[in-house]
């Protein structure tokens, strides 16, 4: 039993290693977003113990907890603000990037910014809104230093949108909030018939290099879209319904696995 438990764990391995050398960078991944990833957890710890029910109500706890005087008028504009309530000017961003994030999680999950599953739409809305805010427009006879920091409010607010849009990317972000981010040689042994798990995704990925002819691809596409929406749905449950982080890190991982050959089969298609 012990040598096949070495076994299964050398054939995982191996099979990651071939995952990684197929991976492909996709936006808005970069070393920014990365950035962003890593930081936002700190701001968003700060502020997940005093959920706010509505936005005024969290620019008010901001507010209390690190007063910030605008820089045109000195109003108190709190902790990172957008724009000052007093002279309606842009502020400037906020030490930590992760704060554009708390502004748009506000809007949709209040009551709980942790969670994973979250309203795509009102995303979409909220993003819109600080994006008409931030348009360049509405700035052109502003002084440089407002025109420089609704710049940098934008692309902050933007690194936000896509972190929080793509599913694998917001659950990185929800590991490093739990302080459970994904290590090097993470694997997927925490998952039930993972040995299971591990020969299918190596029987895809090798159906995947053999495949010579579209319709071969798609059907390979549609399988693993299918096994895409399954963990999606694992991933639901471990982070919302049971807070089961380890569960979640392993979904994270098939996930990441999954995406891997779908680009892979985008490539040859």
């Amino acid at each position: 039993m012990r040598q096949a438990g070495k076994c299964l764990a050398l054939v995982e391995s191996a099979f990651a290693g071939l995952v990684a050398t197929r991976a492909q960078p996709q936006p808005p991944t970069g070393e920014a977003l990365a950035r962003f990833q890593r930081v936002y957890s700190s701001a968003m710890a700060s502020t997940a113990s005093t959920a706010p029910k509505t936005s005024r109500a969290s620019r008010a706890s901001r507010a209390s907890r690190a007063p910030t005087p605008c820089w045109q008028c000195g109003q108190d504009t709190g902790r990172a603000a957008l724009v000052c309530d007093g002279c309606g000017r842009v502020q400037p961003p906020s030490d930590d990037p992760a704060d554009a994030y708390a502004m748009l999680v506000e809007s949709i999950a209040p009551d709980d910014p942790k969670k994973f599953d979250i309203d795509l739409r009102q995303l979409e809305r909220s993003y819109k809104s600080l994006q008409k805010v931030l348009h360049p427009d509405k700035f052109s006879s502003a002084s440089q230093a407002e025109k420089e920091y609704s710049a940098e409010q934008a692309i902050r607010v933007n690194m936000a949108y896509a972190a929080l849009k793509e599913p694998l990317s917001r659950a990185d972000c929800l590991l490093r909030l739990a302080g459970a981010e994904e290590e090097e040689g993470t694997t997927i042994g925490a998952l039930p018939h993972h040995s299971e798990m591990l020969m299918t995704f190596m029987e895809w990925r090798e159906e995947i290099e053999e495949a010579s002819d579209e319709a071969t691809l798609v059907g390979l596409r549609d399988r693993i879209g299918d096994k895409i929406d399954e963990c999606l749905e694992a991933l639901r449950d471990a982070f919302d319904v049971r807070g089961d982080i380890e569960r979640a890190k392993a979904e994270v991982q098939v996930l990441r696995y999954l995406k891997r050959m779908q680009e892979r089969i985008i490539e040859k298609l």
